[in-house]
């Protein structure tokens, strides 16, 4: 199911972007359920796509997940500029390094 909320994701760049009720159905039903032992990607994107296709707000995913609204805003924000790939952790790091690097290098010069 979680397979659909990525499609369903990639296909659909705006909030709330004319997603029939059946799609809408099929995200709520993919988000994961509690408790979660371990986030990965495909989570996390099942819980952002939640949010970006109007099926449950920031607060209640906040709430229901034990999310801080600043994590839920990293997955946000990661997800719209790397996409899926962009919640793995490992990945995270690795540009969260990159950052760190030319950041250095723009403070020196």
């Amino acid at each position: 199911m979680t397979d659909t909320v990525v499609y369903l994701f990639n296909e659909t760049t705006e909030q709330d972007a004319g997603l029939s009720e059946a799609q809408r159905h099929a995200i709520r039903q993919a988000a994961p359920q509690m408790p979660v032992m371990r986030w990965n990607r495909a989570r996390k994107a099942a819980v952002v796509a939640t949010i970006i296709a109007g099926v449950f707000t920031r607060e209640h995913v906040c709430k229901t997940y034990e999310l801080s609204t600043e994590e839920l805003d990293r997955w946000i924000a990661l997800m719209d500029d790397f996409g899926v790939n962009g919640l793995e952790v490992t990945k995270v790091q690795k540009w969260r390094g990159a950052e760190r690097a030319s950041a250095g290098q723009k403070s020196v010069a």
